[in-house]
């Protein structure tokens, strides 16, 4: 299993059903609260460097949705 090193101060945009932006702590974790049920994408960025996959597709339907990860280039 590779291990992968944590980026802090990564730009996570959100769009679609509402519009949010957040950056990634010490631990490379971010998060985004109260959002509605909706369908939405999840895109990191910082500058120097690319991310795999370039964004996600995300639907909230009454849960927490967890585990969207990305990995940097």
């Amino acid at each position: 299993t590779p291990f992968f090193t944590p980026i802090a101060g990564v730009t996570v945009t959100l769009t679609g059903a509402a519009n949010a932006t957040t950056t990634t702590n010490a631990q490379g974790q971010y998060s985004f609260a109260g959002l509605s049920n909706g369908s939405y994408t999840v895109t990191p960025s910082m500058t120097g460097f690319t991310f795999t996959p370039t964004s996600r597709s995300v639907t909230v339907n009454n849960a927490n949705v967890t585990g969207q990860n990305f990995t940097r280039n």
